[in-house]
């Protein structure tokens, strides 16, 4: 037979063939496109699992970068919460921290607390006569400025400001010219103490957002290192918003009277407890 001819015949059969499957499957009864989907199924088979095996690879691959992705996020949202927390929890120590040391030092026996100078009043001046009073001891007794002075069990009443050599002058913390960290026992709001024109004792800059009740004992909290902490300035007596609304500002009424005074204690420094 003539190879060309032969050639023909094979393309020919090749093409009823196909004609015959697609008849099939245009027709499609549901015997024979079950029979058609097995035929392709088992030919295509072993390139179908080349191809899902790279299919769900690719898919493995994409989600194992997702999830690394994933990972690094939180890990960098955990130290970020992390990092919020360790500071968040200094400052709750260092605040129960010094909350303790005023506790401990208030109403602690002064004497036992401080080594102290005895001293009378021996003249008064100032706004009043409730600016200031001069005392029997100076420079020749060790006293030097910036001494706090003190009555009772630890009640602060003012900080000397001026030695002479046989005298030296107490200003009174009702003095305008008086400032001093306060802080309040056991909430541990804090605050300026500042003098009023010798008629009391004002309590200012407290931020709106700290607590501060009427009878919250006002304690100094020894910032800026000359008057020790712990000693006792007087009770909040009426609290009110500042001018800008931004603070707030009380009344302290110290237990102390201070135009009775005729002797009070001067503090040479704090004994090791």
């Amino acid at each position: 037979m003539n190879p060309q001819g032969l050639s023909h015949s094979k393309f020919f059969r090749i093409v009823i063939v196909f004609s015959i499957l697609f008849g099939f499957a245009w027709w499609n009864p549901a015997p024979v496109d079950s029979f058609l989907r097995g035929v392709f199924h088992t030919v295509f088979s072993p390139v179908e699992k080349v191809f899902s095996g790279v299919a769900f690879g690719f898919r493995d691959m994409r989600e194992f970068i997702s999830s690394i992705g994933n990972l690094k996020r939180e890990n960098e949202r955990l130290s970020e919460e992390n990092v919020r927390l360790l500071a968040e929890n200094a400052g709750l120590a260092f605040l129960r921290d010094e909350n303790e040391t005023i506790r401990k030092t208030v109403g602690l026996d002064i004497r036992k607390r401080f080594d102290m100078l005895s001293a009378e009043v021996i003249a008064a001046g100032g706004e009043g006569g409730h600016g200031f009073v001069v005392i029997d001891r100076g420079s020749m007794q060790g006293v030097v400025t910036g001494m706090s002075a003190v009555v009772g069990e630890g009640v602060l009443v003012g900080v000397v400001d001026e030695v002479y050599p046989a005298s030296a002058r107490v200003a009174f913390v009702t003095n305008s010219e008086s400032a001093l960290g306060g802080v309040t026992v056991g909430s541990g709001t804090k605050g300026i103490v500042r003098g009023d024109r010798g008629l009391g004792i004002s309590y200012s800059m407290v931020l709106q957002a700290d607590p501060l009740s009427q009878g919250d004992r006002v304690v100094t909290s020894g910032a800026g290192g000359t008057v020790p902490s712990g000693l006792l300035i007087g009770s909040v007596s009426s609290i009110r918003d500042s001018g800008d609304r931004l603070f707030r500002e009380a009344s302290i009424l110290s237990p102390a009277d201070f135009g009775k005074l005729r002797f009070l204690y001067l503090i040479r420094k704090e004994q090791s407890l």
